[in-house]
């Protein structure tokens, strides 16, 4: 017996929301597959964001090891009895905290990012987000672009009024559904990943000479 199929009633609207052209499109289906958050990259040439919420999602402290393979950890001082092996083995972390942002490029679809942030970074946006005129942080939207490298790295960070979108960077303000949806996607505490005792000291045991 033929197996008949139920006529197509989604709208055009609706089929454009699930197949959608661009490389935002590419970035859309990509994250959402990622057990991972997802990097805002920021360098010379400053990149249109807007933060979804006035305060990071996730704030830790995070080792650095130089190996093959996953070189960064999430500290476990302070998480049981046992201490965090890679502090124990002189390796210091810092600390660092995460907002949930939109990126905005010119002929792309809005996408979702973690911006990852440091300590002079994370006081700068603080006064921001408390400043009267230009706070709070998700009031507007903000030009981001980092100079130098190490410790001389340098964040700017310029704020741009909705208003100005269109003329400066050819950029159409988020629609209040587009911005829910981003919202929807949005990051918690639950996507970092945190190693075990055991596995951070097996890391210890095969790379102590690179801490």
């Amino acid at each position: 017996m033929p197996i008949e199929y139920a006529e197509q009633t989604d709208s055009d609207t609706t089929t454009r929301k699930v197949i959608r052209s661009g490389w935002g499109a590419v970035d859309n289906i990509k994250q959402d597959d990622a057990n991972y958050a997802v990097r805002l990259k920021t360098g010379s040439d400053p990149v249109l964001i807007k933060f979804l919420e006035d305060a990071p999602y996730a704030s830790w402290r995070q080792h650095w090891v130089q190996r093959s393979g996953q070189k960064s950890f999430v500290c476990r001082d302070g998480m049981d009895s046992n201490g965090c092996p890679l502090c124990d083995a002189g390796n210091r972390p810092r600390p660092l905290f995460a907002f949930n942002v939109a990126l905005l490029e010119r002929g792309e679809e809005p996408v979702l990012r973690s911006y990852e942030a440091g300590t002079r970074v994370i006081a700068t946006l603080r006064n921001f987000n408390e400043d009267e005129r230009q706070g709070p942080l998700s009031k507007e939207y903000w030009a981001v672009s980092r100079s130098g490298t190490g410790p001389q790295t340098q964040y700017n960070h310029l704020l741009v009024k909705e208003r100005d979108l269109k003329e400066e960077w050819n950029v159409d303000p988020l629609s209040a559904d587009l911005l829910e949806e981003i919202k929807g996607k949005a990051y918690t505490t639950d996507i970092l990943r945190i190693q075990s005792h055991a596995e951070l000291v097996d890391i210890v045991n095969e790379d102590v000479g690179a801490l």
